[in-house]
């Protein structure tokens, strides 16, 4: 039961105990002349007990209040023992002060709770907003682990009823705790320490807010300075793919230039080459017979050099190698080494060029973006503007057909006597 049903609920009749022992003994609150009493009841009677036992529990509550509001030594001991430091460094009421302000929060907790159970049209409305919830709560489907109040909320509607039903009963859940802490603190530790730490979280929530407007005006401008930058890039890029394009149109020319140029050569090299097969039969042969006479002659003479060759190239290579062993050694560590330095640069460039190819692609899905957004109010621009001339147009028409406003036959005579008038007026005027 909470503190605001707890108010209703009127004192007995015989609360007249000043000590914590007496409370014990009382006859009102003992298990014994609970069961005396029943064991006298009528059977009727004795099918109660639970709300007998109800009504014993809100007593016993209702004791413990006005022990506090009596101010009984012993209450007031264990209070001294509980208080903590937060609380001992608070300047505290008088006594009379203190119970004076808790009487006042007292009638207002009461007002409150009356105000709530009468209101049947908030509650209702109350009971509609939630009622996925309830559903969710009777069919014992599992809610979400992580919610918060933005879940609640509906960008199209954001000026609802609902909304504004759901700020409501916050403000009055929190005036009523804010209440009922006071209360508790007056009470209790005769202070306003709760008071003053609920004021002190809401102007630091202010601040925060505050700092957050700020926050949003500074990247507003941010973003302005982001788009300009933007827009000059993009007329750089265009300028660069202007001359790219030029490029390539001047190496395309010169590809099919020199495909024309292989092309004829190809043919010329086709045509000679049928002539020599059709004459390769005879020329063939007598080249042949020709050319292994003269190879067979210079490898008889040749075949004795080249052993005498081979074989003063052998030892002088193999002193070579010995010599150059050491230096091709200091060479390949050299040549090891740059190499290593090449693929260690070679990675950190590769590093950077998929960077900045990422970067290449945000920057172009964005402009995408943007240019679809341009197109799609420029559309509707054009929608608008149509809609207004088909509308104007359908006026104008309905005037002249129904000869109303500055269509109206008598109207435009006026207009011509005035304007006749005005002439004579001019000319005499001028005489």
């Amino acid at each position: 039961m909470s503190l605001e049903e707890d108010m209703v609920v009127d004192f007995p009749s015989d609360f007249d105990y000043e000590d914590e022992d007496d409370y014990d003994d009382c006859p009102l609150f003992t298990r014994e002349s609970t069961c005396r009493a029943d064991s006298k009841r009528s059977p009727d009677k004795q099918r109660n007990d639970k709300d007998n036992e109800k009504k014993l529990e809100e007593s016993r509550k209702w004791y413990l209040i006005y022990k506090t509001m009596r101010g009984s030594i012993h209450v007031k001991e264990t209070r001294r023992r509980r208080r903590s430091s937060m609380v001992d460094n608070v300047s505290r009421l008088s006594y009379f002060q203190s119970n004076l302000f808790a009487t006042i929060l007292e009638d207002m907790l009461q007002q409150l709770h009356l105000l709530g159970k009468c209101n049947i049209g908030l509650r209702l409305l109350k009971v509609q907003s939630d009622m996925n919830e309830l559903l969710c709560a009777k069919f014992s489907v599992k809610p979400s682990k992580i919610k918060t109040e933005i879940d609640n909320i509906d960008v199209k509607d954001v000026d609802g009823e609902q909304h504004k039903l759901l700020k409501l009963i916050a403000d009055r859940r929190l005036c009523g705790n804010v209440l009922k802490e006071t209360y508790l603190d007056l009470s209790l530790n005769q202070s306003f320490f709760q008071l003053s730490k609920h004021i002190k979280s809401v102007l630091s929530r202010e601040q925060i807010n505050q700092k957050l407007l700020e926050d949003e005006s500074t990247n507003k401008i941010k973003r302005r300075e982001l788009l300009r930058n933007l827009r000059h890039q993009r007329n750089h890029m265009k300028s660069s793919v202007y001359e790219t394009n030029a490029f390539d149109s001047s190496l395309q020319r010169e590809a099919r230039q020199r495909y024309i140029d292989t092309w004829q050569e190809a043919r010329c090299e086709q045509h000679t080459f049928g002539i020599q097969n059709k004459e390769a039969g005879s020329s063939g042969a007598i080249a042949h017979y020709r050319r292994k006479c003269d190879e067979e002659q210079r490898v008889h003479s040749e075949v004795e050099m080249l052993a005498n060759i081979q074989l003063n190239e052998t030892l002088h290579l193999i002193e070579e190698v010995m010599q150059k062993y050491d230096k091709d050694i200091e060479a390949i560590d050299i040549k090891l080494q740059i190499l290593k330095k090449k693929l260690e640069d070679q990675t950190q460039t590769r590093i950077e060029m998929a960077q900045k190819l990422v970067d290449h692609e945000k920057e172009i899905r964005a402009w995408l973006q943007f240019k679809e957004e341009r197109e799609n109010l420029r559309q509707y621009r054009l929608k608008m503007t149509n809609a207004a001339i088909s509308v104007q147009s359908w006026w104008r028409g309905l005037l002249v057909r129904l000869e109303l406003g500055p269509y109206n036959p008598r109207m435009m005579k006026k207009l011509e006597k005035q304007k006749k008038n005005k002439q004579k007026q001019e000319k005499q005027k001028k005489k």
